[in-house]
């Protein structure tokens, strides 16, 4: 290597030391550095030559409050202030971090996490990255719900439909990933089963026109009263009960104003009965 050589790399980092030098922080910038020193109160970080960051020792204690860094590590952290030339960093997200991670899931259609904190009028509070987000009774689940009381304190996957106001304005669903979930199973299970498969299925509703049957989650087939038995059937009630696990016939499958219907026998699974010949009028009137 040349004077010439080793004067131009000299220069490049010089220049880079220069450069980082005088970088300018500012809350919510996402930033790694390496952990230099961890003190009682506040633990240095180099954020490049001649800069350094301070973290709150208590961001690094786990719950018994041990400190489970230690220095030289690389740690991705997030600046919450910048005062006096001094950067304060937190491992936790700010709320600006948050809220642009929200925004990009909802561009994205990502979904994201979130726990239903409370029931609210029209819906629920769900906490979504620590953000309050709502959450229409309506799309908290396919099947309609009055109260809603049996999602409280329970985590979820939801969808954002609206994001505005810089993240003050979350509204999420669920429905709408649960709706997904459910084509998919449809199409599979009828690309699997075509018409004339016998299938497993569940009673999960009885009407005085037949019963329907829950073939796998999301897919339901209504069993006329005619295809309940070979004998005349008043009520499917008189054959079936709810949950009741059946075996059915898929008739056919039909698409009525954008819906999917499936036609279902579960005669048509059992062995037809003999004719009863023990009364026939025919020898009735030709005698012995």
């Amino acid at each position: 290597m040349n004077d010439d050589d080793s004067t131009e790399d000299f220069s490049a980092l010089l220049a880079g030391s220069l450069e980082a030098a005088e970088k300018t922080f500012a809350p919510g910038d996402k930033v790694r550095g390496e952990l230099l020193a961890v003190g009682r109160e506040d633990s240095q970080v180099a954020l490049g030559p001649g800069r350094e960051g301070v973290v709150a020792t208590a961001d690094f204690r786990d719950a018994d409050g041990v400190v489970t860094v230690r220095a030289g590590d690389m740690l991705d952290l997030f600046v919450t202030s910048v005062r006096n030339d001094q950067v304060r960093l937190s491992p936790n997200p700010t709320d600006k971090n948050i809220a642009e991670d929200l925004k990009e899931a909802f561009e994205l259609k990502r979904p994201v996490s979130g726990r239903v904190v409370e029931a609210c009028k029209g819906g629920f509070r769900v906490s979504v990255k620590g953000k309050s987000a709502f959450c229409p009774i309506s799309q908290i689940d396919i099947k309609r719900t009055e109260t809603g009381a049996e999602f409280i304190g329970k985590t979820f996957t939801f969808v954002l439909t609206e994001f505005g106001e810089d993240g003050r304005n979350v509204v999420v669903s669920r429905r709408k990933l649960l709706e997904e979930e459910q084509a998919r199973a449809c199409d599979a299970f009828l690309a699997a089963n075509p018409d004339g498969s016998v299938v497993p299925g569940k009673v999960v509703r009885l009407e005085k026109f037949g019963a329907f049957v829950e073939l796998v989650p999301g897919v339901e087939g209504l069993l006329h009263v005619s295809e309940v038995a070979w004998s005349r059937v008043a009520s499917p009630s008189e054959v079936l009960t709810l949950g009741q696990a059946v075996s059915v016939k898929l008739l056919k499958r039909e698409t009525v104003d954008g819906r999917l219907k499936l036609s279902l026998s579960l005669k048509q699974v059992t062995e037809r009965p003999p004719r009863d010949m023990s009364y026939s009028p025919r020898k009735v009137l030709l005698g012995p």
